[in-house]
């Protein structure tokens, strides 16, 4: 169903990509509010505007939850390695930069 989706949004069907936007709208805020109480000025800097941080992570995870079950599990790139790729690049960007940088 989110290929689907995707697949009708991408080509410009609007019920589908306002469908899309519905979805991702609540889970967006949701992490925009995350990273706004979590990391102050870090993320909130022109370079990395919290939304487009946001927005790449929505990509990110709804582009995976697509695919994950496509292909076939191979020796280093299984589904929960995937999984853990995924958690670990959102926990990097979710700790603050003082605590990466272990102050």
């Amino acid at each position: 169903m989110l290929r689907i989706r995707n697949l009708a949004a991408d080509e410009g069907e609007p019920r589908f990509r306002e469908a899309r936007a519905t979805m991702l709208r609540p889970m967006m805020a949701a992490l925009e509010e995350k990273f706004i109480s979590g990391h102050g000025p870090v993320l909130g800097s022109p370079e990395a505007p919290v939304l487009a941080v946001v927005t790449v992570l929505m990509g990110m995870l709804e582009r995976l939850a697509a695919v994950i079950r496509l292909r076939p599990a191979g020796r280093d790139i299984t589904r929960g390695r995937l999984i853990d790729g995924t958690v670990m690049v959102i926990s990097t960007i979710m700790t603050k930069k003082a605590d990466r940088n272990g102050k």
